[in-house]
């Protein structure tokens, strides 16, 4: 039980450091890292875009050279 409550005190404190970096960004910073979360949604699961622009209506086009794997081409 000591573990938990030892593991929980840890996931609040890491919880609180990252709300005062939050609070403490600028709107670059903030747009920096949503930028930075996305990309990374995007190289590890490209169709989750695929998906997500065809229920907006959206047509993706990659641009020139790109890499798509056969699963997120074939899911456009």
């Amino acid at each position: 039980m000591r573990l938990f409550e030892l593991l929980w005190e840890l996931q609040l404190e890491q919880d609180f450091r990252r709300r005062m970096a939050l609070k403490n960004a600028s709107d670059e910073d903030l747009i920096a890292l949503i930028d930075s979360q996305m990309a990374d949604w995007i190289e590890r699961d490209p169709k989750i875009v695929l998906t997500a622009a065809s229920k907006r209506g959206w047509t993706l086009i990659p641009p020139e050279g790109a890499k798509l794997s056969s699963e997120a081409a074939l899911a456009g």
